[in-house]
Parts: structure tokens; C-alpha cells; sequence
């Protein structure tokens, strides 16, 4: 299911029915996009909930190329899509910050891609020209499942 920025602002939370499961943010290495997966805690359900509110999957349509995203928290994480970004990206992923600030409010934003790509060394000059920062594999930000084969870029939301 894809619902807009303005629904995910809109919509309730606590009216979730799988509240009492982590979904914890994945990439999946043969789509290289990030999605969102309902899995049963394996800790208590106690730990379950001191994880803080379930992620949120979002999909930022554009002309061109749509942008996945899981929301999580006050960080919305962005898979880039698996091969060349095509002309108008870059307009396409401003407008996109500029939502996650001002529509989901947001404090950071990581953007995740694989360490392998080809244009690896383009993509990291391109998001630090946009004010993002590589970040640590070991990064609290970072979460496991992402920590190796990835390359991770973060933007904080001043």
C-alpha cells in the first residue's frame, strides 16, 4: 500500500492494528529499495514497544522516477533507485526534502544505496553538495540490516 506524504501526516497512528509488532526497515538487495516488514519481536513485548512507533512506508512519486522511503520515527530513510538516475532527479529529490521538512516533519534524512554501484563515487560528491554527510556503518541511524554492502548519507533537518 503507497499513500502520499499529506496522508501519512494525516493519519493516526495509534489506530494501527499491528502496534505491538517492530517493523524494522530493510533493503533488499536484488530491488535495492527500502521497504517496510511486519515481523512478530522476538524480545518481550515490553522491548517491542521501547523500539518507538512502527516505520511507515512511502512512495514520493515524480514525472520520472518514484522515490521509496520508509518513514521511521523523525527519519525518513530513502532507497535510490538501482541503476542511473535519470534527468530531473535532482528536482525530484529537493522537492522531496522539502516535504519530508515540511509536511512530515522530519530531523533527518538518510539516503541508502548500495556500496557497489558503479556511479558510487558521483552519488557521494552529488548528496554532499546537497549538505549530506556519509555515515558510519556504526551509526545509531544506520539500522543492521543496512550496515554492510550500503552506503548510507545523511542530511540533518535544521
Amino acid at each position: 500500500m503507497f499513500i502520499s506524504a499529506i496522508e501519512a501526516v494525516n493519519s493516526d497512528s495509534s489506530t494501527d492494528s499491528n502496534s505491538d509488532k517492530a517493523m524494522p526497515a530493510i533493503l533488499s538487495s536484488n530491488s535495492s529499495m527500502l521497504s517496510s516488514k511486519r515481523t512478530a519481536c522476538s524480545a518481550s513485548e515490553a522491548d517491542c514497544y521501547n523500539m518507538g512507533p512502527s516505520p511507515l512506508r512511502l512512495t514520493f512519486r515524480t514525472a520520472r522516477q518514484p522515490w521509496d522511503a520508509v518513514l521511521r520515527g523523525q527519519t525518513l530513510y530513502i532507497a535510490l533507485p538501482p541503476h542511473v538516475l535519470p534527468e530531473g532527479s535532482r528536482e525530484a529529490f529537493v522537492a522531496l526534502l522539502e516535504a519530508a521538512e515540511e509536511q512530515l516533519k522530519c530531523q533527518h534524512v538518510v539516503v541508502v544505496f548500495e556500496s557497489e554501484r558503479p556511479d558510487r563515487a558521483m552519488l557521494v560528491r552529488t548528496f554532499m553538495f546537497l549538505g549530506f554527510a556519509v555515515l558510519s556503518p556504526t551509526s545509531p541511524l544506520v539500522p543492521p540490516s543496512l550496515s554492510s554492502g550500503h552506503v548510507c548519507m545523511l542530511y540533518n533537518i535544521e
